[in-house]
């Protein structure tokens, strides 16, 4: 499968992204309310995009942080937690493939890897920002 959504209760945890998806035109894999936008777009030379900028939001108050992870090169077993801390679901991911996470999760690495990691800022310190599952 080349795109896979993992849902629980109806909440979006994570997509999971394989190397062989083949994106006709702009595919986002996030829906609207994800702080995070996440897209894989094929374009064209004659499809420029105009040069612009984004507007700052104002205030955002509680957003969940997602992060996205891409693997350059390597593979790694991601583990999917609930809010509960239960594990749900494992994927390995290998050169190519990108995971959009709203969930807790682990990694173990199976060979080295490099990987690109896109997350919500400011950094607000390791303590404050995340909580270990046990």
């Amino acid at each position: 499968m080349s795109v896979e959504k993992v849902e629980k209760e109806g909440r979006l945890l994570a997509t999971v992204v394989k190397s062989n998806f083949e994106p006709s035109g702009i595919h986002f894999f996030t829906p609207n309310y994800f702080g995070l936008q996440t897209a894989i777009q094929l374009r064209t030379p004659d499809q420029p995009v105009g040069a612009h900028k984004h507007h700052p939001f104002e205030k955002i108050d509680n957003l969940e942080v997602q992060e996205v992870f891409f693997i350059y090169e390597g593979k790694v077993e991601l583990k999917l937690f609930d809010e509960k801390h239960k594990e749900l679901k494992n994927f390995v991911l290998e050169k190519g493939d990108l995971a959009i996470l709203n969930t807790g999760h682990a990694m173990n690495f199976l060979e080295p890897t490099k990987f690109l990691e896109i997350k919500q800022g400011p950094y607000r310190g390791r303590e404050e920002e995340k909580t270990f599952l046990k």
